[in-house]
């Protein structure tokens, strides 16, 4: 059993939801949760009246013409209620329509996250998560990620939204805070984000789940949520800084850019081999096939890895694949987004 599994097992068979709401579901954290919350009752509800609708009277029809003899005969019905096929056809199509609009509209909100999120990094493995950290809550970069492995809480601010950009090291996991209504697979050799948001005066500590069965121990696969003050997460992080830094940082990002990528691609804005990678990040690249892409993580990962997968227009597929680690490649990630 790994290290920190007796701490979590204890969290696991301890932790309850409040007992206000003892047998529904949690209470809700942020922006999301009145929609969500509004649209599942909507949906249990009118479910509940259709299966009374359909079902007693079904039950109440069977008893009251079931045959009474051996000899009675079925009764024989040709008419038919064209307003009848309507109502029972374009009613439930209507509401149908009515759940997709509301249950689509929250999912964008959910998925766009603010421009001005906070980062954080979120490593999933079997059985525990590893999160790493590149700025503080006024948005200014870290020195180095600073990483906090699985058996200690997730600290992080309220009044700011926060994303969580988010990988796997094995297999399939999902990333779920029920408080904060938002769920996201984790997925290895790719990111995937989700983002939170606990308005000033929501501090406190939230569950934090594994809800995709990734093995013997996914059970354990527990870690604390707690949304503390700006102040007290500023501090909390220099002092983590201090000790946690891992392998990834800005200054190993521009020596890879030194060594290997110099040759290719500018600071300046100016053309070589290929693009420049000042104000790359986040900029829509159109690629040969007539196709677009956004700059983000899995676009430069996959441009490491497999250059030739998307090749933008007006560069020649010269690039070969570069062996780099998870690590390094997060370095470069964080030197190209500073390149504004």
């Amino acid at each position: 059993m790994k290290e920190g599994s007796n701490n979590l097992i204890d969290k696991m068979v301890h932790y309850k939801v409040p007992a206000e709401n003892e047998y529904w579901i949690p209470d809700g954290v942020g922006g999301f949760f009145e929609n969500v919350d509004w649209l599942y009752n909507w949906i249990t509800i009118i479910s509940v009246v259709f299966f009374a609708a359909i079902i007693f009277p079904m039950w109440y029809y069977t008893w009251k013409y079931n045959r009474k003899s051996v000899g009675d005969k079925a009764l024989n019905q040709h008419d038919h209620s064209f307003f009848l096929e309507i109502l029972w056809s374009g009613g439930p199509l209507i509401i149908l329509f009515v759940m997709f609009y509301y249950g689509f509209q929250g999912y964008l909100d959910m998925r766009i996250k603010p421009n001005n999120a906070m980062e954080v990094g979120v490593r999933a493995y079997q059985w525990g998560w590893e999160f790493s950290y590149n700025e503080d809550f006024e948005g200014n970069a870290t020195k180095c990620e600073t990483k906090v492995s699985f058996n200690e809480p997730l600290l992080l601010p309220t009044g700011r939204a926060v994303n969580f950009l988010m990988t796997s090291s094995d297999v399939l996991h999902s990333f779920y805070l029920p408080n904060f209504r938002q769920k996201g697979d984790v997925i290895p050799g790719r990111y995937n984000t989700v983002w939170v948001e606990a308005p000033e005066g929501k501090e406190g500590t939230y569950p934090l789940f594994c809800t995709e069965f990734c093995g013997t121990s996914h059970s354990q696969m527990l870690a604390e949520v707690r949304f503390v003050k700006a102040d007290e997460f500023n501090a909390w992080l220099k002092s983590k800084e201090k000790v946690s830094c891992g392998g990834v940082s800005l200054e190993r990002g521009k020596n890879i850019y030194s060594g290997v990528c110099q040759a290719c691609h500018s600071l300046d804005g100016s053309k070589k081999v290929g693009p420049s990678f000042k104000g790359l990040w986040g900029r829509e690249e159109k690629i040969e096939g007539g196709s677009s892409v956004t700059v983000d993580e899995n676009y430069i990962k996959e441009s490491i890895l497999n250059p030739n997968a998307k090749i933008v227009e007006g560069y020649p597929p010269s690039m070969p694949a570069q062996e780099l680690d998870e690590d390094e490649i997060k370095s470069v990630i964080k030197f190209i987004k500073e390149q504004k």
